[in-house]
């Protein structure tokens, strides 16, 4: 049992216990205004908020020092605590987001690369996958008494050729860009 919330360790986790209302990077104790549980509910805090930060940036640095440098590319970009016009972090190709590293005057440190960004097309609507979810609180017949499945496909079929071109952007860790000098005038 942890000396401090009293939170009792299953057995085999005994050594959690210990480390129960401790920071998971420094080892130091978490004060009680930082063992908060998750908004999601999976857990408690496990780290000092600087902490999880100081760790977060090691995490990316890593992930960029692992990803292979692509010499010839001018697709979207992904650098971490940006804006980007994109949004969150997101660029349209990495001049822009040099631009948007030039205009800052906050940056202590300028990153040397950024991720290249792979592309999510629009996967569609599936007139299967839609009856499937209005059922699942229904009875297992209720499938046998809808009407309108054909005009329901029909839709979808529409919907999916409006929406052919629709594109997303999602941060490619195994491909990095460099980001241009700044630019000095």
């Amino acid at each position: 049992m942890c000396s401090e919330c009293y939170t009792v360790a299953a057995p085999g986790n005994y050594d959690l216990s210990e480390k129960c209302c401790t920071c998971y990077e420094c080892g130091l104790p978490l004060a009680k205004d930082e063992r908060v549980k998750y908004a999601n509910g999976s857990g408690y805090a496990l780290y000092h908020r600087k902490c999880e930060r100081l760790r977060h940036m090691r995490l990316e640095l890593e992930a960029l020092e692992r990803a292979e440098l692509v010499i010839d590319y001018d697709g979207p970009v992904y650098c971490e605590g940006r804006s980007g016009s994109y949004g969150n972090g997101y660029f349209e190709n990495v001049m822009e987001l040099a631009e948007d590293l030039d205009m800052d005057d906050n940056q202590s440190s300028r990153p040397e690369f950024a991720f290249c960004c792979k592309e999510i097309p629009f996967r569609g609507a599936d007139a299967q996958s839609l009856i499937e979810s209005a059922l699942e609180d229904l009875d297992e017949d209720a499938g046998d008494r809808l009407e309108g499945l054909e005009e329901l496909e029909k839709a979808c079929a529409v919907f999916n050729e409006a929406n052919k071109g629709l594109i997303s952007w999602h941060e490619d860790r195994k491909r990095k860009v460099s980001v241009p000098a700044l630019e000095t005038t």
